[in-house]
C-alpha cells in the first residue's frame, strides 16, 4: 500500500484547520458568552419615561409616638 507525502500533508493540515476553527469558535462563544449578560440588563431611560415606584409614606416618629403607635426599636412608655 502506497502512502504519498501529499495525503499525509494534506491530512495533518486539515486536522490542524479544523482545531483551529473549533478553537477560535470555543474562543468566541465564551467571550461573548462572558460579554453577553450585559446586554441583558436594563438600560438606562434618559428621558424617564418609565415611571419608578413610588416609596409608601411611612409615619415619623412624633407622630406615631403622639398616636400610641408602637415603633421597631422604641421603648413602651
Amino acid at each position: 500500500m502506497e502512502v504519498s507525502l501529499w495525503g499525509i500533508i494534506s491530512s495533518i493540515s486539515s486536522s490542524i484547520h479544523l482545531l483551529g476553527i473549533h478553537l477560535i469558535g470555543s474562543l468566541l462563544l465564551l467571550w461573548y458568552g462572558l460579554r453577553g449578560d450585559r446586554r441583558l440588563r436594563k438600560p438606562i431611560d434618559p428621558l424617564n419615561t418609565v415611571p419608578l415606584p413610588q416609596q409608601q409614606h411611612l409615619p415619623n416618629r412624633r407622630a406615631a409616638k403622639d398616636e400610641g403607635v408602637p415603633l421597631l426599636g422604641a421603648p413602651l412608655q
